[in-house]
C-alpha cells in the first residue's frame, strides 16, 4: 500500500486534456451568452431577442405551453442559444428553434437538478420590422 502511495506522489495523475498545450480545455467552462458562432439574423434573431428575457436559469418566467415533442422538421436542428445556466449548477439552458413555414417557435429547455428536457411551444412568431432584423451599425 505504501508503495502505491509513493508512486502516486511521484507521478500524480492529471487528465491529458489539462496538460495538452495544443488542445487546452478549461476546467469549468461556463457560457455567459451566445457566442459569435451562435448569432443569427433575420426572423430567428428577432424572435430570439423577444423571447430571451423570459428564459432564465431558474426557469421560464412566462406561461408557455409545453409540447410533447418537436415537429419532425425541427428534430435534427441545433437551434439558437437563448440563455444558459450561468452560475447555477442546476440551472437551465435554452435553445430556440423556428419553424418559418408554420410561423411557430419552440424553446427547448435542458438542465435542472435531474437533467430534464422540456419543450415549450408552439409559440407565435411576432412580425419583426425591417429595422429590427438588421444588424446594428458600429460607428
Amino acid at each position: 500500500m505504501r508503495f502505491v502511495l509513493a508512486l502516486l506522489m511521484l507521478f500524480p495523475c492529471t487528465p491529458l486534456a489539462a496538460t495538452s498545450v495544443a488542445n487546452p480545455v478549461p476546467e469549468n467552462p461556463v457560457r455567459r451568452g451566445p457566442s459569435s458562432a451562435d448569432t443569427a439574423s433575420g426572423p430567428l434573431a428577432c424572435v430570439a431577442e423577444r423571447l430571451r428575457g423570459w428564459a432564465r436559469p431558474e426557469g421560464v418566467q412566462a406561461h408557455w405551453p409545453a409540447a410533447a415533442s418537436l415537429p419532425a422538421s425541427l428534430r435534427d436542428q441545433r437551434g439558437l442559444p437563448l440563455a444558459d445556466h450561468g452560475d447555477l449548477a442546476d440551472g437551465y439552458d435554452y435553445r430556440l428553434l423556428l419553424d418559418e413555414a408554420a410561423h411557430r417557435a419552440y424553446v427547448v429547455q435542458t438542465g435542472g437538478f435531474a437533467g430534464r428536457t422540456t419543450i415549450y411551444g408552439p409559440l407565435p412568431v411576432a412580425a419583426c420590422t425591417a429595422a429590427s432584423q438588421q444588424a446594428p451599425k458600429v460607428s
